[in-house]
């Protein structure tokens, strides 16, 4: 598995503002954290309704 670099530097506004559209991340004690944002089927279950309103059920 492929990581990125680490910065040398602290992280700035501008490091976070470079992560990709489909990828989040905060910046705590100097140091940028990103991970990709969740697929669709999670982001419904964490919201707790699919698009019917109705539960969903477990993940498949």
């Amino acid at each position: 598995m492929d990581l990125a670099p680490r910065l040398v530097r602290p992280a700035t506004l501008a490091d976070l503002e470079a992560l990709p559209p489909t990828w989040r991340g905060e910046i705590l004690d100097d140091t940028l954290y990103a991970f990709p944002r969740p697929r669709a089927p999670h982001v419904r279950r964490v919201v707790g309704r699919d698009r019917a309103g109705e539960d969903p059920g477990p993940l498949r």
